[in-house]
């Protein structure tokens, strides 16, 4: 096949650079007694079945058990259940082995010829003993696919390739799971193999699908979400330092300073299923995709998602940053501006919900920063910062690009505003070239004009259809072993039970009528006081945790109110569906920002607590939870408040 001498120039394709450094696990492995395996295995054989009857205690135990980071010790959960045996519950299993259902796990390792290693969990196991249907009112369960390499320690080049599994559902109730696992020092190397038993039976369940409960359910792929490195793996084509690199239309790169870049053309050629299929491009390809023998009709352009957490967060949002603090002197923030942001991020420190795992503490060394963190600043935090130093021009930039990616990343907006953020980013990628030089034009950057078609093409926002989910199954993973010895061996004793338990986990917290519909799970209370109220301080609804204090207290009301709550009640008398909140109803003073568009528009103001009022509302008129920003003065009261985004 012929194909440029350029084009390998820096081509990052190598997928070593997609596998993610991490903190060894020191853990200890523990031999278990085999006189209490075998007492465990004799009388679990009499008193459960292996899916249905066993104790929900046991199960939430087990669960627990399983979440802790680090993990539990064998010889101390031994005594530990050896304890709750006693009186509380007596069909606990005495060994850790077998409670955490490890002992009788049995899959088929295979041993490669260069000593890799893999395993095929399976799909259709899974889905049978995951999936409810009341959440496939249509009878049709579609699935979302991750491929992605995680170094496991830092002393050693053992990776894992796994091939991660979600289902793609109305609202994010289901977790991902393995499908599979390569073990080697290297990326899979033999692509057709890698994928091969998987190709089969996604092959086998799009033709004869499954039944659980006796209801006949069909299966749907619908996306692979992959960075950009393991679309070019899985997809055999070019990484995203060649010519023709584009997946999405037919743009040729050029040469500009060290670096492949590709000039704005809205009139570019759009790329297509069938000319993917035929290799009419072939400077584009590599060779053939396994993937083409899925019989599903695959749309091999739109159906490979461009992601938002590695093409927004980790790479445009970071370069952004980069110019902004260590660029041309003409846009170089000075250091006194530097401090300033970094004074901000910890004023807003302890005002960020507890859904966000980390928040951005300094732009000391902005290239250690997580996708989370980069999310935080292009999401929340960035529009309130980033206006008090960055010169007019620059800040207007990056409104375009933080209305466009919060308008996709909303459930409420993303559809219906889709062509306004293309527009945004579209005017983004071709105002970086004024600003940041020719140079900027990188893939990344170039792959913002195709992101609304995402959103266009899976019907929903960004954050139903981003990476994160994965990456957080990648790191589950890591945690599973407890040595570096026989890692695969350890994932595949602890694998299938333990994400099927995530999943069981999650779906308590939905009610199913014909739709899922929001249950309330009251997570903390205090006695009743002398009016008869049960006071709340803490309870899960809409997926998300509301409490009576800062940060996780300021809802948005059906009436379009904001609300920041004082106190959560119930009445004695009532159940949980009767729950009230009362606090002091926010004044919006003004838009957040009006370029590119009226932030009012997007339920994003400044907002003032003097000369406030007070009201009582029923907690179902809570539509939306609001993260608020108070980096007031003494001599200013600067409030600021915007929807969360689920993600």
């Amino acid at each position: 096949m012929t194909q440029h001498s350029m084009d390998n120039i820096d081509d990052e394709n190598n997928l070593t650079d997609s596998v993610r450094d991490s903190h060894q696990a020191d853990f200890e492995m523990n031999e278990l007694n085999n006189t209490d395996e075998e007492m465990d295995l004799l009388e679990a054989s009499m008193h459960e079945d292996d899916n249905d009857a066993e104790f929900d205690e046991i199960a939430e135990l087990r669960a627990w058990t399983l979440s802790k980071n680090p993990t539990i010790p064998h010889t101390r959960l031994d005594a530990l259940l050896r304890i709750l045996r006693v009186r509380l519950l007596p069909n606990l299993p005495l060994s850790s082995k077998t409670f955490l259902r490890t002992a009788s796990v049995d899959y088929d390792v295979q041993i490669h010829e260069d000593s890799s290693e893999f395993v095929y969990f399976g799909l259709k196991k899974i889905l049978q003993m995951s999936i409810n249907p009341n959440l496939h009112t249509n009878n049709v369960v579609n699935l979302k696919i991750n491929v992605d390499g995680v170094q496991l320690f830092k002393s050693s080049s053992k990776q894992f390739w796994p091939i991660l599994c979600q289902v793609h559902s109305e609202k994010d109730v289901y977790q991902p799971f393995p499908i599979a696992i390569y073990c080697g020092t290297h990326k899979p190397q033999n692509l057709e193999q890698y994928l091969q038993q998987f190709i089969e039976e996604i092959n086998y369940l799009h033709e004869n699908g499954f039944e659980v409960n006796g209801q006949h359910l069909q299966v749907k792929l619908i996306a692979f979400i992959c960075d950009r490195p393991a679309r070019a793996f899985i997809k055999c084509i070019k990484g995203h330092g060649a010519y023709w690199s584009c997946e999405r239309c037919m743009v040729h790169g050029e040469r500009v300073e060290g670096r492949t870049v590709y000039p704005v053309s809205e009139g570019a050629e759009k790329r297509t299923d069938d000319s993917f299929r035929n290799q009419q491009n072939l400077e584009h390809h590599q060779g053939v995709t396994p993937l083409l023998n899925i019989r599903l009709k695959l749309d091999m352009i739109l159906a490979f998602l461009l992601d938002f957490m590695h093409l927004v967060c980790l790479g445009v949002m970071e370069k952004i940053l980069n110019y902004w603090l260590y660029g041309n002197i003409t846009i170089r923030l000075s250091q006194t501006a530097k401090c300033l942001l970094t004074n901000l991020l910890v004023k807003l420190q302890h005002q960020v919900p507890q859904e966000f795992q980390r928040t951005t503490h300094s732009f000391a060394d902005v290239k250690k920063f997580k996708a989370t963190e980069l999310k935080f600043l292009l999401l929340y935090s960035g529009p309130i910062i980033f206006k008090r130093v960055l010169p007019t021009n620059i800040c207007k930039h990056f409104l375009l690009l933080h209305a466009a990616c919060r308008i996709l990343c909303s459930e409420r907006w993303a559809v219906e505003k889709r062509t306004h953020a293309k527009k945004y980013l579209t005017l983004f990628v071709t105002l970086a070239e004024h600003l940041y030089g020719k140079a900027s034009l990188i893939s990344n950057m170039h792959n913002l004009i195709h992101l609304a078609d995402d959103v266009r093409y899976m019907n929903c926002s960004l954050s139903r259809i981003s990476a994160f989910p994965f990456e957080n199954t990648l790191g589950i993973i890591k945690k599973f072993l407890r040595s570096g010895n026989k890692p695969l061996a350890q994932i595949v004793r602890r694998n299938v039970v333990t994400f099927v338990k995530r999943f069981k986990t999650l779906l308590k917290y939905f009610l199913f009528s014909g739709h899922i519909q929001p249950r309330i799970q009251i997570l903390r209370q205090s006695r009743s006081n002398n009016e008869g109220e049960i006071i709340i301080k803490r309870l899960q609804y809409i997926g998300v945790v509301l409490t009576s204090r800062v940060p996780n207290n300021t809802v948005l009301l059906d009436n379009g109110l904001l609300l920041k709550i004082d106190r959560i009640f119930l009445s004695a008398y009532e159940n949980e569906n009767d729950i009230k909140i009362t606090g002091t109803i926010f004044k919006k003073v003004e838009p957040l920002f009006t370029y590119p568009c009226n932030s009012a528009d997007l339920h994003m103001w400044a907002v003032s607590e003097r000369n406030t009022t007070s009201g009582t509302f029923p907690l179902n008129k809570v539509i939306q939870k609001m993260i608020t920003f108070d980096i007031s003065t003494e001599i200013e009261e600067k409030i600021y408040t915007m929807p969360f985004l689920h993600m």
